[in-house]
């Protein structure tokens, strides 16, 4: 089985931890706001992990897929009150925790894979 196979597979196998990390860490440096649910930081970064889980499972990013996904990121960070550097903070740690949950699973093309998408997400989203 291909690595770009076994690897969406774990990354939707872990998504609920990841998500429950970035919602805690997010939480932690106070943004957006303190009002901000659960569920209002986690549901754009849920998001990017589907973008995430369908590029890594058919080894190819869709076109117009980050685009999307990062129109809507931006259009819901932006009604919580976020700036770019708070929007671009928090494209660090979705990354970051991502990989982090995949440790040692997580081949190095995987991990290139995943930071490319993430990134391209990010620029578009800042672009907005």
């Amino acid at each position: 089985m291909p690595a770009s196979v076994r690897l969406d597979g774990l990354i939707a196998a872990r998504r609920a931890s990841i998500l429950q990390v970035f919602v805690r860490e997010i939480a932690i440096r106070g943004f957006p706001t303190p009002q901000a649910t659960a569920a209002e930081i986690a549901r754009p970064a849920d998001a990017c992990l589907t973008a995430l889980i369908r590029a890594v499972g058919s080894g190819r990013t869709e076109p117009g897929a980050a685009l999307s996904v990062a129109h809507d990121y931006a259009d819901q960070r932006i009604r919580l009150g976020y700036d770019l550097r708070a929007l671009l903070v928090e494209f660090g740690l979705l990354r970051g925790i991502v990989v982090d949950a995949l440790g040692p699973s997580c081949p190095s093309e995987g991990a290139e894979r995943i930071a490319d998408l993430l990134h391209d997400v990010m620029v578009e989203a800042a672009l907005r």
